[in-house]
């Protein structure tokens, strides 16, 4: 325990006060033992001695993170912690490491590198007077690295170890047969391999052992905390006490002792979270470090909800970005600034290092505006709540976000007009070219709430960046200089319709050398008939003078770099007179044009919106044409996706991820090549094994989906290998099978029976290496060693990768039909449909089903018998898909009400004061929920675990969660998506793995999330979130569509995409009528046939009517007949083709 006061009553090892001693039954006399704890907050090793090695480093360290993991926090208790870790060859190498790089996995890099460092420490003796001494240990290796207890005579009594893993982990050693005997402990580290370290913190002996597994739940509505009753002598009882945050201050529960362990809490708000912290008291007054548990509020998982408005500390970690499709773009932050160095391409892995938010911005490139009521003074405020140089910040800000939405509302006492922001860029499902200008759209609102008129003048002042490589700090004078900088040229047009100014570099068009990036072009425009400006101005403070006097801005229509190093800042205004009640808005539109940036080791070079315009003149030219149409187009799709009765934390977390088609975490090159990293900062070669979870894109431009799978297809050995990174030439199973699924997707979407006939050749080659290196015996069971996206391999058959491969033999038969290859649709059909019972009795333990390894395969891993989040991946595709259930589905869904229960944690706290150990990357703070990756509910975890075992990763969370719901498990599913909501609340979370292999510069964000880097590509899996609550499935070939909502049935409505196509289905059932309705919104859809699913079975009758857009009334009926199979009916169209504005409506009785 540190030094710092414990909030609340508990000191540890106190001895309880007379009065409380009588409660207890206890003589007043009784003495109390002498409780020892090694804290090591002084700062020294509190008298443990060096008794032999040589150390290279200090015995005692205070380092904030650890240096291996460096984006992992030191989560010892205190400052300091006691330590043989000495130094190692390559600390040279990590203390060199920039903070941008802090969170760099360098175990995985370079490894933990052998260290000359050896010590064995040992404390001073002491009786011991209660069975477990408990501590803090990390690291060692149980031979030669360890921490032991001893006898005074030097006999070992008990060992343990923290593990190869710097991460410090709860410890208790039983010494239950020598209470009385004078014993010791000792820090041994003999060893000068990896992961010799042994390090040590908070160590307790003579005071009761804390109570573990404690947990807080509501049952049948009432609050219930539970622990597991210590076992050893001498316990009076356990004192409760509760707070609402877990650092206290914790108040008592009730008057005395709790003599079980349980105890029930009345006054529990339902509303609200309360943190209960549990002691052990024995009965000679000592008492035991306290854990902590918690008790959620009542969460609402099926109500609609109301769009989030980010305020306050929520508004700390916000990061919306805008822009093209395929580049990064603008980042909008929750404070009003932007971040515009995305704009100049930083992507690539071999320079992409993952910045902190606000390194490398544009300068002097901001809003403001300016109020003077009619015979009044003037007041000027900056659009953000940070200072801009001379100019004040607004008071506060509030932030909604619904993507691609951004919508800022200002709040400041001291301007008498109402000031809304509203910023997005073109996104319109099925268009790609519509989505993809390298432009932000925004418009600023100002309303006079008065009585008296108000003149008001809105400001957009930009830097010429044009040079700039999005890495380095523009500084000097009034922040404009820059070795990019020199050949900066800004010129100011005015016409009718507003002011823009263009800005330039270099002219050299050539992709060119690192660094060198002078080709590009900026635009910016003030859409106002009274809009004006000037090409350059001064300083700030002469800015604000000018602007504040009348509104207007003046100066030169041309302005260049007055230097060497230097660049322009230019600005715009406008100013309009409102009356009492009146309205303005101001349209600003930024383009932007920068076709060279790093060089990328795969794919392409260069930006492909270079290819439709010459520069960000000819960009914005067009963007002012269709703005109107661009924005009406993008707000119809926002519309329609929040025309639903969805709860809104899930459409959020269903709508985030397409933002990261809007971040550096992917480009689109000039030679058309559509390529990804796996995250922002993170990971070359757009691995198979992350992007085949990828659904937002392919369903919103089936043209990506398209380009995704032609270029994996394109990388395939003549073998049949598909390359699991562009850059490695190694098989991945999940990777290769999620490929050939991806691929069925696109013919489904797209109806692209040509480019499956030209591609056929290929996606058979890559199905034969899976069934001939894997399966050789065509049983359906694999077999061998399997890379996955664990970054380890698993050999046998399991049900995450066994279920892949049957949907992938019955896509890859679909498509075989499709072409007309009849001998391998019926082989691949034929394996799947053995495979499938196969793997069902091999695998279903009698809970779950789980994995079958192969003994005796080099350098593999295991699961086993533990529950995986993606045990039923294959049946997420195949339901995706229309393929029809693997396994049992009786089997599947006890499968997942087991994962569910084992894996899904409420809280990760409970466990140890400190939380659930974490041996892996810390996503989640101690009192979030979330769902881990594995867990071995009978105990037997194997020696050889895959990776990443106990992480929680959101894109995993979205692939299992829509699972259960489309097994039927909805209310599951909705609070696993409710955990990931909660945790995206917009709080900047930084005690967390930090880093390019980690969350960046922390979690929060609700429109990024991180796993292996920002905006990581696997998490646009939410999607499947969408069509798992609709029951939705599509063949644009067959003008087939399918519906079977597992969200409110009887009155369902949601976004819908066929194709290009989309707009909104709805469901009704009433008096033993359903009523199903495709209202198209976009896009052009043939439908031929209706999938539905009614309440009941029984003959029915279809009727169906289509209504065109603009008419008043239906049109005649439309024959159709029907086909029924229990619950499931299909209705039989003659060919429809339904456009922008039709509705079909299907009434079956």
């Amino acid at each position: 325990m540190c030094t710092t006061p414990v909030p609340g009553p508990l000191r540890v090892g106190r001895t309880i006060a007379l009065a409380a001693l009588a409660t207890l039954g206890l003589a007043a006399g009784t003495a109390s033992a002498a409780p020892v704890h090694w804290s090591f907050e002084d700062g020294t090793t509190e008298g443990w001695r060096l008794i032999a090695g040589v150390p290279t480093g200090p015995l005692v360290d205070d380092r904030p993170r650890q240096r291996l993991h460096r984006g992992i926090p030191a989560n010892r208790e205190g400052r300091f912690n006691l330590t043989t870790e000495g130094r190692t060859p390559l600390d040279a190498v990590y203390d060199r490491i920039p903070d941008n790089l802090r969170g760099m996995d360098l175990v995985g890099l370079l490894g933990p590198g052998p260290s000359a460092s050896t010590a064995t420490l040992e404390s001073p003796r002491f009786t011991l007077e209660r069975p477990v001494v408990s501590l803090l240990a990390a690291g060692g290796t149980d031979r030669d690295a360890y921490v032991s207890a001893h006898l005074d005579d030097g006999t070992e009594i008990a060992r343990t170890t923290g593990g190869p893993t710097e991460v410090l982990g709860y410890r208790q050693l039983d010494l239950s047969r020598w209470i009385g005997r004078t014993v010791f402990l000792r820090v041994v580290d003999r060893e000068t391999g990896p992961w010799d370290l042994v390090a040590i913190d908070d160590v307790r002996a003579n005071v009761p052992a804390m109570p573990r597994d404690l947990r807080a739940r509501r049952v049948r509505g009432r609050a219930v905390v539970t622990w597991t009753p210590l076992t050893e002598p001498g316990i009076a009882g356990y004192r409760v006490e509760h707070a609402s945050r877990r650092t206290g201050p914790f108040t008592a529960l009730r008057g005395g002792l709790v003599r079980a362990g349980r105890v029930e809490d009345p006054g529990a708000p339902r509303d609200a979270e309360r943190f209960y912290r549990v002691t052990a008291v024995a009965t000679d007054g000592t008492e035991s470090e306290g854990n902590v548990g918690l008790l959620r509020r009542v969460l609402e998982l099926r109500a609609r909800g109301r769009t989030v408005t980010y305020a306050g500390d929520r508004l700390s970690a916000i990061a919306f970005p805008v822009g093209a499709i395929g580049s990064g773009g603008v980042v909008l932050f929750g404070d009003g600034t932007r971040n515009q160095s995305w704009i100049f391409n930083i992507d690539g892995e071999l320079t992409s290092i993952f910045p902190g938010r606000r390194e490398a911005m544009v300068p002097n490139s901001f809003l403001a505006v300016r109020a003077r009521p009619r015979g009044g003074t003037a007041t000027v405020r900056a659009l953000q709540t940070t200072p801009e140089g001379a100019f004040a910040p607004m008071r506060s800000l509030s932030f909604q976000g619904e993507y691609p939405l951004a919508r800022y509302r200002f709040i400041d006492e001291q301007l008498p007009v109402e000031v809304r922001e509203e910023v997005t860029s073109p996104t319109i499902p099925g268009d790609i070219a519509a989505s993809s200008y390298p432009t932000a759209l925004t418009t600023v609102t100002v309303r006079n709430p008065g009585s008296e008129p108000v003149e008001v003048s809105l400001l957009a002042t930009q830097q010429n960046a044009v040079g700039l490589d999005g890495r380095g700090e523009v500084t000097g004078p009034q922040r404009r200089s820059s070795p990019a900088y020199g050949a900066n040229v800004t010129e100011l047009a005015e016409d009718a319709d507003g002011a823009t100014l263009r800005m330039r570099g270099c002219r050299a068009g050539r992709i060119v050398d690192l660094g060198v990036r002078c080709n590009g072009s900026l635009a910016l425009s003030l859409l106002h008939p009274r809009a004006s400006g000037t090409a350059s101005w001064a300083t700030s403070a002469a800015l604000l003078h000018d602007f504040r006097d009348d509104g207007t801005v003046r100066g030169p229509r041309t302005a260049r770099s007055p230097a060497p190093g230097r660049t322009v800042d230019g600005a715009l205004s406008a100013t309009v007179e409102l009356a009492p009640g009146e309205t303005v808005r101001f349209p600003v539109v930024f383009s932007w044009y920068v076709p060279t940036g790093p060089l990328r080791e795969f794919g392409g070079q260069g930006q492909a919106y270079t290819t439709r315009w010459r520069d960000a003149f000819d960009v914005h030219a067009e963007v002012l044409r269709e703005r109107e149409d661009l924005e009406r187009r993008t707000r119809a799709f926002h519309a329609a996706m929040h025309d639903t009765n969805i709860p809104q934390y899930v459409l959020d977390r269903v709508t985030a991820p397409i933002s990261v088609l809007r971040s550096p975490t992917v480009f689109w090159a000039r030679n058309g090549f559509f390529g990804g990293w796996e995250g922002f900062g993170c990971c070359t070669g757009m691995p198979t094994h992350v992007w085949h979870y990828a659904q937002s894109g392919p369903r919103l431009w089936p043209q990506i989906g398209r380009m995704w799978v032609s270029q994996w297809l394109d990388a395939t050995s003549p073998e049949g290998l598909i390359p699991y990174r562009y850059t490695v030439p190694t098989f991945s199973m999940d990777g290769q099978t999620g490929v050939l699924l991806s691929a069925y997707r696109y013919v489904q979407d797209s109806g692209d029976l040509a480019w499956l006939r030209a591609r056929w050749g290929t996606i058979a080659s890559a199905m034969e290496y899976v069934v001939r290196n894997h399966d050789p015996d065509m049983d359906g069971l694999l077999t061998g060693p399997q890379p996955t996206t664990l970054d380890t391999t698993e050999t046998g058959t399991g049900s995450w990768l066994g279920t892949l491969y049957l949907a992938a033999l019955r896509a890859t038969a679909r498509m075989a039909t499709l072409t007309g290859d009849e001998a391998r649709a019926t082989r691949y059909a034929r394996i799947a449909r053995a495979g499938g019972p196969a793997q069902d009795a091999l695998l279903f333990n009698g809970e779950y089903h789980s994995e079958k390894p192969e003994a005796g395969v080099p350098n593999s891993v295991a699961y086993g018998d533990g529950a995986i989040d993606d045990m039923l991946l294959g049946q997420w595709w195949s339901s995706m898909l229309g393929l029809g259930e693997l396994y049992d589905r009786s089997r599947m869904r006890a499968s997942l009400r087991a994962l569910y229960r084992h894996n899904f944690r409420e809280d990760f706290l409970g466990d140890s004061p400190f939380g659930a150990q974490r041996e892996w990357r810390v996503y989640t703070a101690p009192e979030e929920a979330g769902l881990l990756l594995m867990t071995w509910p009978r105990g037997n975890r194997p020696p050889n675990p895959p990776r990443y075992t106990d992480e929680t990763w959101n894109s995993f969370e979205f692939s299992t969660a829509a699972t259960m719901i489309q097994q039927g498990l909805l209310g599951e599913g909705l609070r696993i998506v409710r955990a990931s909501a909660d945790r995206a609340d917009g709080r900047l979370r930084t005690d967390v793995f930090l880093g390019n292999c980690g969350t960046g510069d922390g979690t929060g964000n609700p429109f990024a999330d991180g796993e292996c880097g920002q905006w990581y590509g696997r998490t646009m899996s939410s999607w499947s979130l969408l069509t798992a609550l609709q029951g939705s499935t599509v063949d644009i070939a067959e003008g087939r569509l399918g519906f079977d909502p597992a969200w409110r049935p009887g009155d369902h409505r949601s976004f819908f995409t066929a194709g290009e196509a989309w707009g909104t289905f709805a469901q009704v059932r009433r008096s033993g009528t359903q009523i199903d309705e495709l209202h198209v919104r976009s896009g052009a859809l043939t439908v031929r046939r209706l999938d539905l699913v009614t309440a009941r079975t029984g003959r029915v009758v279809a009727r169906v009517r289509v209504r065109r857009a603009g008419a008043r009334a239906p049109g005649p009926a439309v024959t159709a007949r029907t086909v029924r199979d229990g619950r499931q009916v299909a209705v039989l169209l003659p060919q429809t083709v339904l456009r922008a504005g039709d509705r079909l409506a299907v009434t079956v009785g």
